[in-house]
């Protein structure tokens, strides 16, 4: 993971955060919105929607299976 990517998407929140523009909703500005969003910027894809649900798609990525592997493998059977 790009940790300098991670690190300004952070301190872009707390600014975001000190102005107070960014106000807490479950839809766009949540704690699973926010990591999610974080770890795509750096290169891993995953589904925000859900505490649980981020959780999941880290372990599937950290377990080799990612969305590449899953569409060359659905072009190698065809």
């Amino acid at each position: 993971m790009n940790s300098t990517i991670i690190n300004a998407y952070g301190k872009a929140l707390n600014f975001i955060s000190s102005k107070s523009l960014l106000p807490y909703s479950f839809a766009y500005s949540s704690c699973s919105t926010h990591a999610g969003i974080a770890l795509w910027l750096s290169g891993v894809p995953n589904v925000f929607l859900h505490p649980y649900a981020l959780q999941g798609s880290i372990w599937l990525w950290n377990s080799g299976i990612s969305p590449a592997l899953i569409q060359n493998s659905y072009r190698l059977t065809k």
